[in-house]
């Protein structure tokens, strides 16, 4: 619309949507094991995975911030 978004309305505003992401990522193990009867082995193992990338997601997100400081 090309009217001006301040820069804190649109960090808060990335900062929920991620939080919801990583919630949601967070939760899918344990939607898979009602859903599909899986060992827990193969759930901890999806959980370690999920952990990973949103480790590194963070860890690139950092990298961002830390070049604007």
């Amino acid at each position: 619309t090309g009217e001006y978004l301040p820069r804190a309305a649109y960090q808060e505003a990335t900062a929920t949507l991620l939080a919801m992401l990583s919630q949601g990522l967070r939760s899918l193990p344990d939607a898979i094991e009602r859903r599909h009867a899986l060992p827990p082995k193969v759930l901890e193992m999806i959980q370690e995975t999920i952990d990973e990338s949103l480790n590194h997601v963070a860890e690139t997100l950092a990298l961002f911030t830390e070049s604007k400081s």
